[in-house]
C-alpha cells in the first residue's frame, strides 16, 4: 500500500484506489460503510465504519446457515454454552451481549499463532491458541450459542506495514432499533474483530466476502486469496 497508515487502530474513514494486475474490476461487497467506485485509474473504495454497536443500515433476518453453528463451531458443545453464558452474564442488550463475547475471545486466545488453517471452536476453547480464523471461528460459535445470528467475514486489513488476509465477525441486532416504517427490517449487522482490543472497526478493514455455512466458507476464502499478490493499494485519503 502506498500512503500514510501509521495510525491504522485509529483511522475512522479511508479511502484507497485498487488495482488488480492483470486488469480487471474489483468485486467487494457495498454498504453505506464500504462504498466501491471507480474511476479512469481503477476502483476507489470508502470506508467508513460505523461507531462500536452500530450498523451500518436495517437489513433483511439471517438465512438460516447464519443461525445455526456449522461444524466448525461445535454444535451442540457444553463447554461453548457455559462459557458463552458466564462471558455474558450481566450483560443487557444484543450489542452489549456481543461485545462481552468479541472480549472475552479477544483475552482468551492467548498463544497467538498460525499453526492450524481452521480449528474448530471446542479445539480453539481448550487450547486457546490461534489466528484471526481462530478468533472469528470461536467468536461466532460463541455467538450462536446464545442465539445471536452470527457471520464469518474475510477480507484484510493493514498491520505491520501491510495489508494481510484477515477474518472478523459481524453479529446480527434483531429489532434493536425500532422502525415506524413496518415494511423496513428493524435489525442489522454489527462488527466485532477479537483479535484486537477496540471495539470499533477502524477503516483498514477491507470486507471482501462473507459466509456463514461451510460451503459459502470456501467460496468467500477463494475469493480474498484470489486477490493477493494481484492487488495493488493506493491510500487516497486517511484520517
Amino acid at each position: 500500500a502506498k500512503g500514510d497508515l501509521s495510525n491504522a487502530r485509529g483511522l475512522t474513514r479511508a479511502k484507497y484506489r485498487f488495482n488488480l494486475s492483470g486488469g480487471g474490476i474489483l468485486d467487494l461487497p457495498a454498504d453505506p460503510c464500504q462504498v466501491l467506485g471507480q474511476d479512469k485509474l481503477g476502483s476507489i473504495l470508502d470506508i467508513q465504519p460505523p461507531e462500536a454497536g452500530l450498523f451500518c443500515e436495517p437489513s433483511a433476518p439471517p438465512s438460516e446457515d447464519c443461525r445455526k453453528p456449522n461444524l466448525y463451531e461445535g454444535p451442540g458443545d457444553k463447554a461453548l454454552k457455559a462459557a458463552a453464558r458466564k462471558a455474558v452474564r450481566g450483560a443487557g442488550n444484543t450489542a452489549e451481549r456481543a461485545e462481552r463475547l468479541r472480549l472475552f475471545v479477544h483475552g482468551h486466545i492467548s498463544d497467538k499463532n498460525y499453526r492450524s488453517l481452521y480449528a474448530t471452536a471446542p479445539e480453539i476453547l481448550a487450547t486457546r491458541s490461534g489466528d484471526c480464523t481462530e478468533h472469528a471461528v470461536l467468536l461466532s460459535a460463541l455467538l450462536k450459542a446464545e442465539g445471536i445470528p452470527a457471520r464469518w467475514v474475510m477480507g484484510l486489513v493493514y498491520t505491520q506495514g501491510a495489508f494481510w488476509y484477515h477474518e472478523w465477525v459481524e453479529a446480527y441486532l434483531e429489532g434493536e432499533r425500532a422502525d415506524h416504517d413496518h415494511e423496513r427490517p428493524s435489525g442489522g449487522w454489527i462488527s466485532l474483530d477479537a483479535v484486537f482490543p477496540g471495539a470499533r472497526l477502524d477503516a483498514t478493514h477491507i470486507a471482501v466476502a462473507r459466509a456463514c455455512g461451510e460451503e459459502d466458507l470456501l467460496k468467500a476464502s477463494a475469493a480474498v486469496t484470489g486477490l493477493l499478490g494481484k492487488l495493488s493499494i493506493e491510500v487516497l485519503e486517511a484520517r
